[in-house]
């Protein structure tokens, strides 16, 4: 579901053009194993960290330069907006929540669900560009501020209770 296959394709396309990138990969599930063997016969293990379970997470989000989610499927992951939250520019499928979460070319940057040229286009638009990787970076805190905070989701919540009583 989380698609880290179709991150590591990506990760070949975009090492090809700029061979010093590196791919961190957060966690510790059951396809760590399978993944690490992948980015070996991919040829791109030399690019790939694979952190394990880290508590620090949001420590790790931040040492990004970009933030890349390729899920097949997705509501509204916390990550991402963890990401968005601390101005990282973000690169993601457009799936599910994350459609409600980005505005495709403003407060990040989506992709087909699958289409690892489109995605390594995007990181390599914004790996590109200081100012663009800003700029999003930017909008996304932004947008999570104004929608996604838990201010926000308070008041939400509220409104919609106030809907249910009337």
């Amino acid at each position: 579901i989380k698609g880290f296959d179709i991150l590591l394709k990506t990760a070949v396309e975009v090492v090809r053009a700029a061979p010093n990138t590196r791919f961190v990969l957060v966690g510790a599930g059951p396809e760590l194993e399978t993944l690490k063997q992948m980015s070996s016969e991919l040829g791109i293990s030399e690019n790939v960290l694979f952190t394990g379970f880290r508590d620090d997470i949001l420590d790790i989000i931040n040492a990004f330069d970009i933030f890349l989610m390729t899920s097949w499927h997705e509501g509204i992951p916390v990550a991402l907006l963890e990401a968005m939250a601390l101005s990282k520019p973000t690169v993601s499928t457009a799936v599910g929540g994350i459609n409600e979460v980005i505005v495709n070319g403003s407060s990040g940057l989506t992709a087909p669900a699958g289409d690892v040229t489109a995605i390594a286009k995007h990181c390599q638009s914004l790996s590109a560009s200081t100012e663009l990787r800003a700029e999003i970076g930017k909008q996304a805190r932004q947008r999570v501020e104004e929608e996604f905070s838990s201010q926000q989701q308070k008041h939400k919540l509220f409104d919609i209770y106030r809907e249910l009583v009337q």
